[in-house]
């Protein structure tokens, strides 16, 4: 019946032919989009198998280093990957223990865990917590608790 009526109504017949190409249009925009979406997913699903295998490595290799996960090293799980810190150095920790609780900022807590950084590398490290700061804290956190705090106990968490 449409048709029909397409063939002695030219208006009609175009608008079913706009819309007929409209729909077209959007489904190709729909597949491009799914398309994409799942590039994206593969490539990140690459990123996170490849940074699975290299944080693996690192973390044998650090355990190979400085001692056993738990008590000699540490593993902090960021969104932006892992960071192993070690035990900090003797005399920093103490300066550090001794600072006014007033006086410890992102500065002072900086200068405590950088030289504890194992993996990744300090510029990589640097880029990390520029990008996310709290991720200094939680290696701080991990830091002290290798130097013999019991931080999370103290904070209540």
């Amino acid at each position: 019946m449409s048709e029909k009526l397409n063939e002695k109504d030219p208006e009609l017949a175009r608008l079913e032919a706009e819309l007929a190409a409209a729909q077209a249009e959007e489904r190709a925009v729909q597949e491009k989009i799914a398309r994409d979406r799942r590039v994206r997913e593969l490539s990140a699903e690459i990123e996170r198998t490849r940074r699975a295998a290299a944080e693996a490595q690192a973390l044998e290799e650090a355990e190979q280093k400085y001692g056993p996960l738990g008590t000699h090293i540490r593993r902090v799980d960021t969104l932006d990957g892992m960071v192993i810190v070690k035990r900090p150095e003797r005399l920093l920790f103490k300066r550090f223990q001794e600072l006014d609780p007033k006086a410890i900022n992102a500065a002072e807590t900086r200068k405590l865990v950088r030289p504890s950084v194992v993996y990744p590398t300090l510029e990589c490290f640097d880029a990390m917590i520029e990008e996310r700061p709290g991720i200094l804290g939680e290696c701080a956190i991990a830091v002290c608790e290798l130097g013999g705090m019991k931080v999370r106990e103290l904070s209540g968490k």
